[in-house]
């Protein structure tokens, strides 16, 4: 086997749409080279994290969650003791994931609720949490307040006259919500136009341009069996002549 030396030179981290979806715990598809001992060429390579799905149990939510996740981050949620401790001391920036900010968000609704129906669950909640400010990040509050806060209220407000609106527009028209769907999907842009006429003008082009290598080689294949038929008609004319000669030299002869 050809023993490889990594470089030290490496590129930043990428982190693929896989990334959104599970706890990663910082890490992120790494692009670099590595060289060969014997001949030292320089080869591309990519190093991928080991994710697999895990069980992992939240104690504020009371269930289970099957999480796609990295070692680092099992290791970094065995440090901090818990799944919920992990997700609420965390930084954003270290999480970097669509599903820990969701997972958070549900975390810290449900520290709400839980104020008012089972007050050692709130209290262990509560020592979990490092900052306020991760709550109102989200426009709720740690628990701090009785109710939510004002803006939260406003969005709950807007939403639900959005959806009224909605509501009023389906029933007027009389169009089930999966035929809008559908429409939506059908619905053409002008771009979409645009590069379709572009698909169509180019393969028009290469099928005329097929016919003319087609016409064309119909022609050549033509002008060959002409040419050899010309041959053929040349090489029997003086194969004629030799015959004809031999019969008049017989009659002098007599």
């Amino acid at each position: 086997m050809v023993r490889a030396i990594l470089l030290s030179i490496l590129r930043a981290p990428y982190y693929p749409p896989a990334s959104q979806k599970g706890l990663w715990g910082g890490e992120g598809v790494v692009s670099g080279y590595y060289t060969t001992k014997r001949r030292k060429h320089k080869i591309k390579r990519k190093w991928h994290p080991n994710v697999q799905t895990m069980k992992l149990f939240s104690d504020i939510l009371d269930q289970t969650l099957r999480v796609p996740t990295t070692m680092s981050a099992l290791k970094q949620i065995e440090r901090a003791g818990s799944l919920d401790n992990y997700i609420l001391r965390t930084p954003d920036k270290q999480l970097n994931s669509e599903f820990a900010f969701d997972l958070r968000k549900k975390i810290l609704s449900r520290v709400i609720y839980l104020k008012k129906r089972d007050i050692r669950k709130y209290q262990k909640a509560m020592d979990n949490l490092q900052r306020k400010r991760d709550a109102y990040q989200f426009n709720l509050t740690l628990a701090i307040e009785e109710e939510p806060t004002k803006a939260f209220k406003e969005q709950k407000l807007q939403i639900r006259e959005i959806k009224n609106e909605m509501n009023e527009i389906k029933k007027n028209i009389g169009i089930c919500e999966w035929e809008i769907l559908d429409a939506k999907r059908r619905s053409v842009t002008e771009k979409e136009k645009y590069l379709r006429k572009k698909a169509q003008k180019f393969w028009m082009e290469k099928a005329r341009k097929k016919q003319l290598k087609q016409a064309a080689h119909a022609r050549a294949v033509a002008r060959a069996q002409e040419s050899l038929e010309d041959e053929d008609e040349e090489s029997a004319e003086p194969e004629r002549k030799g015959v004809w000669n031999w019969i008049k030299s017989i009659f002098s002869r007599k």
